[in-house]
């Protein structure tokens, strides 16, 4: 994961409204990386309960 639980709770809407669009840029990069492996994560977990 490339952002903490404490990174994320440190977001909010209107701060992500009021990033400059370069680093809303290289977060978003890096939320879609993390959504990616929680996913895989997730699909894991899932196939090993069965």
């Amino acid at each position: 994961m490339r952002l903490s639980d404490h990174d994320l709770l440190q977001l909010s809407e209107e701060e992500l409204l009021e990033l400059p669009e370069e680093v809303l840029h290289r977060l978003s990069v890096k939320l879609l990386y993390d959504l990616k492996e929680a996913r895989v994560i997730i699909q894991n977990t899932n196939q090993s309960e069965i």
